[in-house]
């Protein structure tokens, strides 16, 4: 009546060897995704300490010296240490008239931090502050 079967067949075996490496593969794309995502976490924080040590700068730096500072883009802003893990970030300033007057008395000051991802292009980020004329000399 039953058969006596001393352990499994050849088609058993290939098919729990699919579905094995079906898990296998799932896994291992879901590692790779979070290490991607951990490593684009790690340039977002340093672009952020980067963006405030250039606002904190600038900003000190404004404050003194209002009138000195026209509107426009200030490209290439020197940072102390553009290459951190291998990767080159850029800084660059954005100072702008609140209002559109050149008799504002607010400057809206925008730091753009760029780096490129390795496989992912281009990422930035962007700090945003505004400076208010204290006093007039």
């Amino acid at each position: 009546m039953f058969l006596n079967k001393n352990g499994f067949t050849f088609a058993e075996i290939m098919i729990s060897i699919g579905i094995l490496s079906l898990l296998l593969l799932t896994v291992l794309a879901i590692f790779g995704t979070t290490l991607s995502g951990i490593k684009r976490g790690e340039n977002e924080v340093v672009a952020v300490s980067l963006a405030q040590q250039v606002m904190e700068t600038y900003k000190n730096d404004l404050e003194l010296n209002f009138d000195n500072y026209t509107a426009g883009t200030h490209a290439n802003v020197v940072l102390d240490q553009n290459i951190i893990n291998g990767i080159p970030f850029t800084a660059e300033i954005d100072i702008s008239q609140v209002g559109g007057f050149s008799t504002s008395r607010i400057k809206k000051v925008e730091v753009h931090i760029g780096w490129k991802e390795n496989n992912m292009g281009n990422s930035k980020f962007k700090l945003t502050t505004y400076i208010n004329k204290v006093n007039d000399k």
